[in-house]
């Protein structure tokens, strides 16, 4: 069967929307590990139809379906979101744009959604985030992590311009 073209060729993916840019990233460490959809549906438990889908930014599905997701690949699941997080699991950004993702999936309308979510214990890090997102007539207005982490460094940053 010949392969489909993809409909986000020559597209940036900030351009993306928001599901097509998590199938998007998902198809991306899928492929870096040399992983077909029929292996990765094996050793996660999602259907490869399922998978498909969301590679295609046809669905979104629930945090306990990424998280098996994440787990089959051994990838923290932040970084099915962001690709900044291959080598800093625990950052904020990540983390929010998680919460975002997780609020935009909850029935809720109005109101905030709050999680807590533990990372980087395995690591030797761990770090206690806690979220919290605003919705308002069913869309995210707001994302906020504040929390506990380990420092991993110190120092002072001077902003250019900024006297």
């Amino acid at each position: 069967m010949p392969a489909r073209p993809s409909r986000n060729r020559g597209r940036p993916a900030a351009a993306l929307p928001y599901r097509e840019r998590v199938g998007a990233r998902l198809r991306t460490i899928r492929k870096a590990q040399r992983l077909t959809l029929k292996v990765l549906s094996g050793r996660s438990g999602v259907a490869l139809s399922t998978l498909s889908k969301i590679e295609l930014g046809q669905i979104s599905v629930s945090y306990e379906k990424f998280a098996a997701v994440a787990r089959a690949l051994d990838v923290d699941i932040a970084a099915l979101f962001d690709p900044r997080t291959d080598s800093a699991p625990a950052t904020g950004s990540a983390t929010a744009a998680v919460a975002a993702l997780l609020a935009d999936l909850d029935a809720r309308q109005e109101g905030e959604v709050s999680l807590t979510i533990g990372q980087g214990v395995d690591m030797g890090r761990p770090s206690l985030l806690l979220t919290r997102v605003r919705k308002r007539a069913g869309v995210v207005v707001s994302a906020h992590v504040g929390g506990r982490c380990v420092p991993m460094m110190e120092g002072i940053f001077h902003l250019a311009g900024a006297e």
